[in-house]
């Protein structure tokens, strides 16, 4: 076993520095191998052939009110010498975290991502709905409304935590769409344009040729209404793109007849 001893840093010459020397506490080793501070104004170190950092947790109080222990960070591994790098992670580089979602309606499953690189670390999600969860990344479900999340993250040494809020749109997963086969421009009030019919439609291209393959008529305008302007009595050929809110694409051909 080794000795930590205290040195009174602030005394005006090095005799009287010597002179602080102060006992605070043993390590698990003879042999340290590394000692360094901390972003959180610890101070670890390393033990040769020991799993475990030891730290000084207040390094400005005298004596034992120093917080001097040996086994304060399990490592799980054997130390052969400095500080590795699985410590420089958890100490020195890991001092926030953060997570993702994606877009999600009511009743569907989202994934909430921890943006954080260990698995082994322990993860405590908290929702305003009360729900909770442990996993790193929890697959949740929530009714419609808005919400509060806040994550914490439990590491060696310290902890972190992260808020967000988000909302949940009601699901609309009713997709159709219905063009008329047939219509009649004769100004009686009754079927007297074409126009599409359907939800959850984002985007349409419209084509209408005639028999011989001359263009009569397009439009983009998911709301359009087509009189059949100066065609008489015949059948048509339609080509129609159409595209849905979720992105989904529909084509399709047919044919539509104009009687007068």
């Amino acid at each position: 076993y080794g000795t930590i001893y205290q040195f009174d840093a602030s005394l005006s010459s090095q005799t009287n520095i010597v002179a602080s020397k102060t006992n605070v506490g043993s390590t698990q080793s003879s042999n340290i191998c590394g000692m360094q501070i901390g972003p959180d104004n610890k101070i670890y170190w390393a033990q040769r052939g020991q799993q475990y950092l030891g730290v000084i947790s207040n390094p400005d109080n005298q004596g034992s009110g120093c917080g001097a222990s040996p086994n304060a960070v399990y490592m799980g591994e054997i130390l052969k010498g400095g500080l590795t790098n699985f410590f420089k992670g958890i100490v020195f580089v890991e001092d926030s975290v953060d997570f993702s979602f994606g877009t999600f309606c009511d009743g569907e499953d989202a994934v909430f991502e921890a943006m954080a690189t260990n698995n082994d670390w322990q993860y405590s999600w908290q929702f305003s709905d009360g729900s909770t969860s442990t996993d790193k990344n929890p697959t949740m479900s929530f009714d419609a409304g808005s919400y509060d999340v806040t994550l914490s993250v439990s590491i060696p040494c310290t902890s972190m935590t992260k808020d967000s809020s988000f909302v949940v749109e009601p699901c609309n997963n009713a997709k159709d769409f219905f063009l008329p086969t047939a219509f009649s421009p004769n100004n009686d009030g009754v079927n007297d344009y074409l126009q599409l019919h359907g939800s959850s439609i984002d985007k349409v291209s419209l084509n209408i040729y005639d028999r011989y393959g001359a263009k009569l008529y397009e439009t983009d305008n998911t709301d359009f209404k087509w009189y059949g302007e100066k065609i008489t009595n015949q059948v048509l050929i339609y080509v129609l793109d159409l595209t849905y809110t979720d992105g989904e694409k529909i084509f399709k051909k047919g044919n539509i007849t104009i009687t007068k």
